[in-house]
């Protein structure tokens, strides 16, 4: 079981953390995968990224397998063209 925090308000999901700026400010980005937490992990993540419960949740999040995909190349080439696209993606 996994968790992760979203905006009560916008429901979008935290993908990071911007540092610069006191408090610090919680990222969301629809091309970037949400961050996710183990329960041991969860409150220390809370705690060091300044999240406030006033604007997030936390959501519990189940991981099912759908389905396989061969490792082909023409796989393993979207797969690196999807990474390419969420590296280059803004903030």
């Amino acid at each position: 079981m996994f968790y992760a925090i979203r905006n009560k308000k916008t429901k979008k999901y935290i993908t990071g953390t911007d540092y610069r700026y006191f408090p610090h400010h919680q990222r969301t980005n629809p091309y970037l995968p949400p961050l996710l937490f183990t329960e041991f992990n969860l409150c220390s993540e809370i705690d060091h990224r300044m999240i406030s419960s006033r604007y997030y949740e936390v959501v519990i999040i189940g991981i099912n397998a759908i389905t396989t995909i061969s490792l082909t190349p023409d796989n393993i080439q979207k797969f690196k063209d999807m990474r390419d696209t969420w590296l280059k993606s803004p903030d």
